[in-house]
């Protein structure tokens, strides 16, 4: 899980598949937060599947996917080891 406001157009992406033999994409669900404020943010949450022994790394980058050419805000890697 991740923080995230969808409000302002950002949203986390995957920089790169994860070895697909170790690990594999399942979904993703953005939850708002429980508030009654406008523009509040919530959660991102990615799913995985473990399929094979190994390690992977899943790299998430924090933008707005419309803008070309313009550096990710935040960044997230997660280590995976399947054993």
């Amino acid at each position: 899980s991740l923080e995230s406001n969808r409000t302002t157009g950002y949203r986390w992406v995957l920089d790169q598949e994860p070895d697909g033999k170790v690990v594999r994409y399942v979904g993703t669900e953005y939850r708002p937060a429980d508030s009654r404020l406008a523009g509040a943010g919530g959660l991102e949450i990615w799913t995985f599947e473990a399929v094979n022994k190994g390690s992977a790394v899943i790299c998430l980058h924090y933008l707005r996917p419309w803008e070309k050419g313009i550096p990710a805000v935040r960044k997230a890697e997660f280590p995976v080891l399947v054993k």
